[in-house]
């Protein structure tokens, strides 16, 4: 018997396996209410266990800063009983809101204080720190601001403020490894670290929603890499999310999850077995969405995110809403490209 060393490497099966699962929902033409409500709970099975709820917002205002260019509002939220962060409502000036509200989700990196353009200094209490250059256009908070919309920033869990701080106490580091011990532990619970930051969005709208500052019917959540997955995920759970802009994230399984280098909190266990990601657009037919990519893409490679993007397309067309959908193809890498924001204000006004 001779030796084969690519079968002594566990790869080799993954790629086979992954090649060869017909999901049980695969878009068609025809797909009725009934197909789009076992969808839906397929993806919640995908999703794990929820934080039982919901029970009262705990929300407790800590301070009001002035700024040149907005108002910011710093509040203490607790999503469930066993969770806190700190949440960051930015009001823009030059303009009477109530204001349509974005929703700003960073990917991985230091926190949520780059999309501010700020330094940070580790802690969890600081939000204060000097500027700072930010590359791939990542200052998400100050371009939404810019173009008239108020804004909630916070961290997403495992991310900045919300690292666990016993296993990464250096706030420089924002590789995998700051998610992926805690992903794994959600496992072992039957939750998901997906699902986690998909209720925090939740709870961020029942936040919202008790603001006069904003306009709670005009919600929006964008967000890029890790923070474009839950951008997409949370408004299938949310329905009073009405705009989406996703960035480096809407891509087939295979080509990205599977075959590229990703970080573990994106992954939703046997997900593949039931659906694959631009499938589940056919959930969100009924809102706005704008789909970002880039053509040099090492985690969600361009001819992956562009057969995704040819399936939402249908899909949409398919719902005679079209007009609802937009995407943007950057010319570099993994990163956000500012002029994606055109296609977003053709679809959610600020004004």
């Amino acid at each position: 018997m001779t030796l084969q060393p690519s079968l002594h490497n566990p790869k080799t099966q993954t790629d086979l396996l992954l090649g060869e699962v017909q999901p049980k929902w695969t878009w068609r033409q025809g797909w009725d209410s009934q197909d789009l409500a076992a969808l839906k709970e397929d993806f919640l099975r995908c999703l794990g266990t929820l934080p039982e709820g919901p029970p009262a917002l705990e929300a407790e205002e800590i301070e009001t800063l002035e700024y040149s260019t907005h108002v910011e509002k710093r509040f203490r939220l607790q999503p469930d009983v066993d969770t806190e962060f700190t949440a960051l409502l930015l009001l823009p000036k030059g303009s009477e809101g109530p204001w349509p509200v974005v929703l700003c989700l960073q990917g991985h990196s230091q926190g949520a204080h780059v999309s501010l353009a700020r330094k940070w200094d580790g802690s969890v209490e600081d939000w204060d720190g000097e500027p700072m250059e930010v590359k791939g256009d990542r200052d998400f908070a100050i371009q939404a601001l810019a173009r008239g919309y108020a804004v909630l920033l916070y961290d997403q869990r495992c991310f900045g403020r919300r690292r666990v701080m016993e296993d990464h106490p250096d706030p420089e580091v924002y590789s995998d490894e700051r998610c992926r011990l805690t992903a794994m532990r959600y496992l072992l619970a039957g939750r998901t670290l997906v699902g986690q930051r998909c209720w925090d969005v939740t709870r961020a709208c029942d936040f919202l929603e008790t603001r006069s500052e904003v306009d709670a019917h005009r919600m929006a959540i964008f967000g890029h890499s890790g923070g474009g997955t839950i951008a997409f995920y949370a408004p299938i759970l949310e329905p009073r999310i009405k705009a989406i802009m996703t960035s480096c994230a809407l891509c087939p399984y295979v080509p990205s999850l599977g075959h590229m280098a990703n970080c573990s909190d994106n992954y939703l266990p046997s997900s593949l077995l039931y659906f694959d990601m631009p499938d589940l657009a056919a959930l969100l037919v009924d809102r706005s969405l704008v789909n970002v990519f880039a053509h040099d893409d090492i985690h969600f490679p361009y001819e992956g995110s562009l057969q995704g993007h040819l399936k939402v397309e249908k899909i949409f067309s398919h719902a005679g809403l079209s007009d609802h959908y937009r995407h943007f193809v950057g010319d570099h890498g993994h990163r956000f490209y500012v002029k994606a924001w055109n296609h977003f204000q053709e679809l959610f006004p600020s004004g």
